[in-house]
């Protein structure tokens, strides 16, 4: 099996807490079962000083009314075999922070999370690689789900990439307004939107053909019913 995390950090190349950790360490258990596992995140500046090489082909990533280019670098997990790749988008990812910096979030994160995305489904074309799962880890790689079944959608059931969507915190949802979704067709038909406003988790929890919830504890913690978006997507999937 072919399996392609997509996480916008993954410990030991960057990280600010729990997402990284297990990002960087649940591809060394899978690899040990025989799976051929691989990652991919932004290149931050925080980890630009990582040995890697550029694959060949360049990148682009649509974004509103323009492109954003660049490359996608590889690189190893740590001190194990496994590939990890780096998507090379100075524009959107060389930055003092992950998510945010001294004055709060960054203001086009959501552009950021769908550049992680398209960057995530470009691999196979420019790598030659191409996974048979696709597992977003958390908001911002939440809506590659959603571009991979609306680029599969002419596709016969048997030969489409699966998706898994793992939710690790449900404090930071990722709230996009409507404009900001470029396949807002596939997620109004999914029924994403909920008003003036969505979220990268509950839509894509709909298109993602598995979705959980990191802990057994976590999911506990979750009221049956709350009217919030996230929570009744969680339990229409339960």
């Amino acid at each position: 099996m072919k399996v392609l995390f997509v996480s916008p950090e993954v410990n030991p190349l960057v990280r600010t807490g729990g997402l990284g950790d297990v990002v960087g360490s649940l591809p060394i258990s899978l690899k040990k079962l025989g799976v051929d596992v691989r990652v991919i995140c932004p290149l931050h500046r925080e980890c630009k000083n990582i040995e890697s090489r550029v694959l060949g082909k360049q990148l682009s990533v649509k974004l509103k009314n323009k492109a954003v280019n660049g490359y996608i670098r590889e690189a190893k997990l740590g001190n194990t075999d496994i590939p990890a790749y780096l998507i090379d988008l100075p524009e959107l990812f060389d930055r003092a922070g992950i998510y945010s910096d001294e004055n709060g979030d960054f203001p086009d994160n959501a552009q950021r999370a769908f550049a992680l995305c398209q960057a995530a489904l470009q691999l196979e074309d420019i790598s030659g690689w191409q996974p048979q799962v696709v597992h977003a880890h958390d908001w911002m790689a939440a809506p590659v789900c959603g571009y991979l079944n609306a680029m599969q959608i002419d596709k016969p059931d048997a030969s489409k990439i699966r998706s898994v969507l793992t939710i690790h915190n449900l404090q930071h949802q990722g709230v996009f307004s409507y404009g900001d979704f470029l396949v807002q067709a596939y997620l109004i038909q999914v029924g994403a939107w909920t008003g003036s406003k969505k979220m990268a988790p509950s839509t894509c929890s709909r298109a993602a053909s598995k979705m959980q919830i990191k802990s057994p504890p976590l999911a506990q913690l979750m009221p049956e019913r709350s009217g919030h978006p996230i929570m009744d997507a969680v339990w229409k999937r339960a």
